[in-house]
């Protein structure tokens, strides 16, 4: 069992002040998996790992995504604006893992003064770019096609393009858990909308309460909905009974008459939800097949291609839970799957 002292206190024999790029790719990579650094996104995808790709899948363009195209949330663009070292310190150190001379750091064309600050100091081999403001620009699969010009095969990933992305906020936590062994306990959120008291960026401990977190913030206002996350890919949450997590980039709190209300209805064959899809798929066939749990049906239209970014939701103007019915779809894949394995 593991209790708090209440000192709040470093162990003492951190920070290691050692020199990160001195080490071997193998030992930076144990560093990355000791200290627990996880894609800061919102997807959660073990750091380690990901560099690691393997051997008959070259990478050569790694691109480090500076868009956070996510409505509402900042939490990476005041890292950007703050704290650029720890961001150039955990690229190069990427750099070195996978043997490369050159990197990019993409970020959208509304943010000008982040730009300017990572220009001003960005190291040899470091390309920062401009990308259009535009959603889900910050996506994968959408970034590395913005950047290079390299399309993702579908079904596939990015290293089947020879691209690897990292956030900006995992790539400052590479660069504290290699030069200081710090390990990922900490992020920085966002805490916005209208149904928050005192919206703000905060750096906050990893498995601080969701109810601490909005006490600092000044407290609920006529909230409505509380999301992890953004509008467009965060979850609702029930209540404050939750904490932050090392994938929690924002905390958005709606106000009531934020909320849509609105009845679902039947498809009416529309089609704003096929030309709203960033990925060229048909969501309105993965509602109805969601409603009949056909997910072998699903699969056929490549439901794996679908990232969840909303857009078929927002548009739709039967208020269709679209995307609500890929995430079921893609979990009855995962019970399927465990029951194979059984």
């Amino acid at each position: 069992m593991i209790e708090a002292d209440g000192q709040d206190e470093w162990y003492e024999g951190l920070p290691l002040k050692r020199d990160p790029l001195s080490m071997e790719p193998v030992e930076l990579l144990d560093c990355i998996k000791s200290a627990g650094i996880v894609g800061m996104g919102g997807a959660t995808f073990p750091t380690h790992v990901k560099l690691s790709p393997p051997k008959d899948k070259k990478i050569d363009l790694f691109v480090v995504n500076g868009a956070e195209c996510e409505p509402f949330l900042t939490a990476d663009y005041r890292l950007m604006l703050e704290e650029s070292e720890r961001i150039f310190g955990g690229v190069k150190i990427v750099m070195k893992i996978l043997g490369l001379n050159e990197a990019v750091i993409a970020i959208e064309d509304n943010k000008p003064e982040a730009l300017k600050a990572l220009r001003a100091k960005a190291p040899a081999g470091v390309k920062i770019e401009y990308v259009k403001t535009k959603y889900p620009q910050g996506a994968e699969k959408q970034l590395i096609y913005a950047v290079s010009g390299r399309e993702v095969p579908s079904g596939g990933l990015p290293m089947d393009a020879g691209a690897l992305v990292q956030n900006t906020g995992t790539v400052a936590a590479i660069w504290d858990a290699c030069a200081t062994g710090a390990p990922l306990i900490e992020r920085i959120t966002t805490v916005t909308g209208r149904g928050i008291a005192e919206p703000k960026n905060i750096r906050v401990r990893v498995g601080t309460p969701l109810e601490k977190v909005v006490e600092f913030c000044g407290g609920l206002k006529d909230a409505g909905k509380i999301i992890s996350g953004g509008p467009m890919m965060g979850f609702a949450l029930g209540g404050l009974n939750s904490v932050i997590m090392k994938g929690t980039s924002g905390l958005t709190i709606l106000s009531q008459d934020e909320v849509n209300k609105s009845a679902m209805s039947n498809c009416i064959a529309c089609g704003r939800c096929v030309d709203a899809c960033p990925m060229g798929l048909v969501p309105s066939t993965f509602s109805k097949l969601g409603e009949r749990n056909l997910f072998e049906r699903a699969m056929n239209e490549n439901l794996m291609d679908c990232f969840e970014c909303g857009c078929c939701t927002y548009v739709c103007p039967a208020h269709r839970p679209i995307v609500q019915y890929v995430k079921h779809l893609k979990a009855l894949g995962r019970e399927a799957s465990a029951k194979k394995g059984a």
